[in-house]
C-alpha cells in the first residue's frame, strides 16, 4: 500500500451539521418600496418551511404585506405568493430558496406606517391547515345592479373564494354568481357562498361575477396558495 493510500485511510471526513435554521428580519412601510429578503442554498433536496412574523397589530398598523417564495431544484423556480400575517408558513421540497417580503398597499393608502418582519427557515414540514394560504386582490371590485366583470386569475393559486357584502351595509340578500372561464369554455357556474373556497380545475385562467340583484355589491376575490 502506498503512501498516499494509507494516508487516505488514516484521514477522517468530517461533514459539517447543517444548522437548525436561518432568519432575517427588517422593517417595512405601508405601501412603501422596501422589501425584507433572504436567500439560501442547501447541499442537497429537503424539505423546509418557511415562517414569518409581523408586528403590524402591536404598532397600530394597517399593513398589506405579500411574500413571495420561490423554490428552486435543478435549476428550475417554483413561484408562490401570499398574504402574510403573524404566524403564517409555507413549505416545499428544495435544493435553494429566495424569500422577498413588501407592503404591496396602493398608492396613496393610508392608515400605515412601520412595522418589522421576521422571516424565518428551518428544515422539516409545516402541519397541515385547514385554511390555506391566501392571496387577496388588492383592491375591491364594485358592481352595480345586474351588471358583472371579468378578472383574471394570477399564477401559483389553487382555489378562489369570493366575499361579498351591500354597498349601502344593508342586509339584502345576495345574488353574486361565479363563472370560473377557460379557454375551452366554463368550467364552473354557481351562486357564491361568500368565503367558500372553490377548487380551480386545470385550465382556468379568469374567472367572472355577476350581480344579479338590484343593489349594489362590493365584492372581494381571495386566491387559496398551496406549498
Amino acid at each position: 500500500m502506498g503512501d498516499a493510500v494509507r494516508a487516505l485511510t488514516r484521514e477522517k471526513i468530517i461533514i459539517a451539521p447543517m444548522p437548525v435554521g436561518w432568519a432575517q428580519t427588517g422593517s417595512l412601510t405601508t405601501g412603501g418600496s422596501q422589501t425584507v429578503q433572504t436567500q439560501r442554498i442547501f447541499k442537497q433536496p429537503q424539505e423546509f418551511t418557511v415562517t414569518f412574523d409581523i408586528n403590524a397589530a402591536d404598532m397600530r398598523v394597517t399593513a398589506y404585506c405579500q411574500a413571495t417564495v420561490t423554490w428552486s431544484v435543478c435549476g428550475v423556480p417554483m413561484r408562490r405568493t401570499f398574504d402574510v400575517v403573524a404566524g403564517v408558513s409555507i413549505s416545499g421540497v428544495a435544493e435553494a430558496v429566495a424569500v422577498s417580503v413588501a407592503d404591496v398597499a396602493p398608492a396613496g393608502f393610508t392608515g400605515g406606517g412601520s412595522y418589522s418582519v421576521t422571516i424565518q427557515i428551518a428544515p422539516e414540514y409545516r402541519g397541515p391547515s385547514q385554511v390555506p394560504l391566501v392571496q387577496s386582490a388588492a383592491r375591491l371590485a364594485l358592481l352595480n345592479g345586474a351588471s358583472e366583470t371579468v378578472i383574471g386569475i394570477p399564477d401559483g393559486v389553487t382555489s378562489l373564494a369570493l366575499f361579498a357584502a351591500n354597498q349601502d351595509a344593508s342586509s339584502t340578500a345576495l345574488r353574486v354568481d361565479l363563472r370560473i372561464q377557460s379557454v375551452f369554455g366554463d368550467l364552473l357556474d354557481v351562486r357564491v357562498t361568500p368565503g367558500q373556497f372553490y377548487p380551480l380545475p386545470s385550465g382556468a385562467n379568469s374567472y367572472e361575477v355577476t350581480n344579479d340583484g338590484t343593489k349594489s355589491v362590493f365584492v372581494f376575490p381571495v386566491f387559496g396558495v398551496d406549498g
